[in-house]
């Protein structure tokens, strides 16, 4: 074989082993970006959930509960508010009971009197019937119940709202505070 010929079977050899290896190293290249992409991902995810811990308010260095400013994170709030509509729900029941006995009874009334009848007599003959009145009764005690209930509730929430004014407006006043010393003070 000549000088030319071994040089030439060398280059084939030569590509041979550049295509192999550059598979290989170009699989290499894409594990590690990929490594290197999935640790950035992390270090981004870990700073970000160290970040979210509690922080004073304002610049006094106080740490304030966040159930004292924001009413939905305080638990016995919450449960105030589950009960009371529990609460409503059993008496509307009730209520709604009442109702369709009430207007099973009318439907009776309605029959047993002739095709025709104006609302006047209608209602007279409703007032004579005894568990008419006995159930309009309690109609009017349950809808009286969840007026009063809902009285409450309402109540209850605004004090909430003013109370947690009130803290805003003393962290407010704390910042201002504390700012304005910080002022005086350089």
């Amino acid at each position: 074989m000549s000088i030319l010929g071994k040089k030439r079977a060398q280059c084939a050899e030569n590509r041979t082993w550049t295509r192999k290896t550059g598979a290989v190293s170009r699989a290499f290249a894409i594990f590690l970006s990929t490594l290197i992409l999935v640790a950035l991902v992390l270090a981004v995810v870990m700073f970000g959930l160290r970040g979210r811990e509690k922080k004073p308010a304002g610049d006094n260095g106080v740490a304030v509960d966040p159930s004292t400013t924001n009413r939905a994170l305080d638990a016995t709030y919450q449960l105030m508010l589950r009960d009371s509509a529990r609460k409503q729900n059993k008496v509307v029941m009730e209520r709604n009971r009442v109702l369709a006995e009430q207007a099973e009874i009318e439907r009776q009334i309605q029959a047993a009197l002739p095709e025709g009848t104006d609302a006047e007599t209608l209602k007279a003959a409703f007032k004579k019937d005894q568990r008419w009145q006995a159930l309009q009764a309690k109609r009017d005690e349950l809808n009286g119940q969840i007026q009063t209930d809902s009285a409450n509730v309402r109540k209850a929430i605004r004090n909430r709202i003013e109370q947690e004014q009130k803290v805003r407006n003393q962290l407010a006043g704390q910042d201002a505070a504390s700012q304005s010393a910080g002022k005086v003070g350089k």
